[in-house]
């Protein structure tokens, strides 16, 4: 009987692993059989395999490493509309790696792979065995993937040091015959976090060759923390247990620390102030507009603000497509384009004396403590609702072309491939709502009201002063 090749194949490929040899040939035996009452003669044929994470083709037995193979049927009874959201799944991935729910430090839409707890930049990531030149997997579009390889060992000995921790392969469908059309919609039980996408795809194959090509969007809408109960206060842990609505003590009232007597006339257990009513001061202010500072009560929940999930938009073109030349040459091209819209949002702009190492003058219009504020005297800490969220937009465009030509020799037992990969990853970076200090400064100096009735930069000159600054104007934290 004649062997299913293709059963054969994805028997072996779910458990083969590195090999230590860079060349072997592909395995063809034809073997005669004698049934019972006749001697017709059988051919068995086995089909060449190339596992990821080693350069060996072979067909024979299993080896130690392990590989997991996600396959197209997998992909698309999963309802991802990402790679990274399909792969990142996985229990071999864990430790740092960064996707569209990690809003501090994230917000670029990207998704990285982090193969045991190693980091991205110790997982090797490759596109039908090429190297991929930007680290986002989101960036692939996952219409035109075939299967997914991740081997989960180690691969430094064929790939070097950036696959340590193992090495993850995208393969791309080929031989395709026909068009599909698919659209996916979805939102959360709250209303919130709305998604849309679809993707097309068309495919020609003959036997000389094929080609395929195709569109990929999606949409992603963002999350508010609030707007969960998990994540909707800042958790602090502080020897092994856990304070709920912890938040920190740079609040839109402030924490003004006070000197020993301004302490002791306030009768407060910390030597930190707070504005009695976010709004309601008097001009100048006065000692009676504030109150003790109460860590418990008083601490900024800047949790509130964050986002849960980063809005995200993702609009992908691709084409695949080999052509045989020779029995021997076959020609291939592959490229993919991605271009992704996203962003992240974060609590306004916390400013304190000590650590944003600007001084508050105590001749200050605005100063009724009577003393200097700055990081070598009393710390002054506050939050500028004023200047509304920090808020990050990212615009990235990531392009990937890898064309050459494969073949063996006249045996088969050797074989070579020569190509050349490009990759141009483009990003342009937005942010809004920070505080550039060095300009904030000079108004936090001396100041005082001329004869005119003038609120100036300075010192007032009938006390002795020099008078006013040109190009100051005095600020009130």
């Amino acid at each position: 009987m004649k062997l299913d090749s293709s059963k054969l194949s994805s028997g072996v490929r779910l458990a083969l692993s590195m090999g230590a040899a860079a060349i072997a040939g592909a395995a063809r035996s034809a073997e005669a059989q004698t049934a019972t009452g006749n001697a017709e003669q059988h051919e068995q044929y086995f089909e060449t395999i190339v596992v990821t994470g080693s350069n060996v083709r072979r067909v024979d037995t299993e080896t130690a490493n392990p590989v997991i193979t996600i396959d197209r049927a997998a992909i698309e009874r999963s309802g991802k509309v990402t790679l990274g959201d399909l792969v990142q799944d996985l229990p071999a991935v864990t430790g740092p790696y960064t996707n569209p729910r990690v809003n501090v430090g994230g917000g670029t839409g990207a998704s990285t792979v982090s193969l045991r707890g190693l980091g991205a930049d110790r997982t090797l990531i490759l596109v039908n065995g090429h190297r991929y030149l930007y680290g986002d997997v989101n960036a692939i579009p996952a219409a035109a993937i075939e299967r997914i390889e991740v081997l989960t060992d180690g691969a430094s000995s064929v790939y070097g040091s950036d696959a340590i921790g193992g090495v993850v392969n995208f393969i791309l469908r080929t031989n395709y015959q026909g068009a599909e059309f698919a659209a996916n919609y979805g939102i959360s039980d709250r209303d919130d976090g709305q998604r849309v996408g679809y993707h097309f795809v068309f495919g020609q194959s003959t036997d000389k060759g094929s080609i395929l090509a195709g569109v990929d969007y999606n949409k992603f809408e963002s999350i508010l923390a609030s707007n969960r109960e998990f994540s909707k206060n800042a958790v602090y842990y502080y020897y092994g247990a856990a304070h709920v609505n912890g938040g920190v003590s740079y609040t839109p009232t402030g924490a003004i620390q006070l000197p020993l007597e301004l302490k002791q006339q306030f009768g407060c257990p910390f030597p930190f102030a707070t504005l009695k009513t976010l709004g309601q001061i008097s001009n100048p202010p006065q000692l009676e507009d504030f109150r003790c500072f109460h860590p418990a009560t008083d601490r900024y929940n800047f949790q509130a603000v964050n986002l849960e999930l980063t809005p995200q938009e993702r609009s992908s073109l691709f084409v695949v497509g080999n052509y045989k030349l020779t029995d021997h040459v076959e020609a291939y091209v592959e490229y993919f384009h991605n271009k992704t819209e996203s962003a992240w949002q974060i609590s306004p702009s916390g400013i304190g004396a000590a650590l944003s190492r600007v001084v508050i003058s105590a001749q200050s219009y605005y100063n009724p403590f009577g003393v200097d504020f700055g990081p070598d005297s009393f710390d002054f800490r506050t939050r500028l609702l004023g200047n509304g969220n920090r808020i990050g937009n990212y615009s990235t465009q990531v392009d990937q072309a890898t064309a050459g030509f494969k073949g063996a020799f006249d045996d088969g037992s050797w074989q070579w491939n020569a190509y050349f990969n490009y990759g141009h990853p483009k990003a342009l970076y937005h942010t809004s709502g920070y505080v550039d200090a060095s300009r904030l400064s000079p108004g936090l100096g001396p100041s005082y009201k001329d004869g005119a009735g003038n609120l100036v930069c300075g010192t007032d000159p009938a006390l002795g002063g020099s008078g006013p600054v040109a190009g100051c104007t005095p600020f009130d934290l």
